[in-house]
């Protein structure tokens, strides 16, 4: 499954510390966070994304589709088992979530 180049988002500036955050953000903070990581994500031209986080995948990716600017989401294992099953990548895009 080659024809990836990965880049690293750092969000900590966003966050702050990960034990920060350790209960549920009011719904506005919570879109506002999900705005900048998106915005974060869409400046780098990605054509995928990919967290480890499940709330963050749904957090961004609902982000991306409120700016009309869906991406193909994935959870890492998700690549992993691609890959390992030798899925094409214009298939795994294609059938992934947005």
């Amino acid at each position: 499954m080659g024809g990836w180049r990965v880049v690293f988002v750092d969000v900590s500036e966003l966050i702050g510390e990960p034990k920060a955050v350790r209960h549920p953000l009011p719904l506005s903070v919570a879109a506002e966070l999900g705005k900048r990581k998106a915005a974060q994500i869409v400046a780098t031209g990605a054509e995928a994304y990919a967290s480890a986080n499940p709330g963050c995948l749904v957090q961004v990716t609902s982000a991306l589709r409120g700016a009309g600017r869906p991406l193909p989401a994935f959870h890492p294992i998700e690549l992993l088992d691609a890959s390992i099953r030798g899925v094409p990548k214009d298939q795994l895009l294609a059938e992934a979530r947005r």
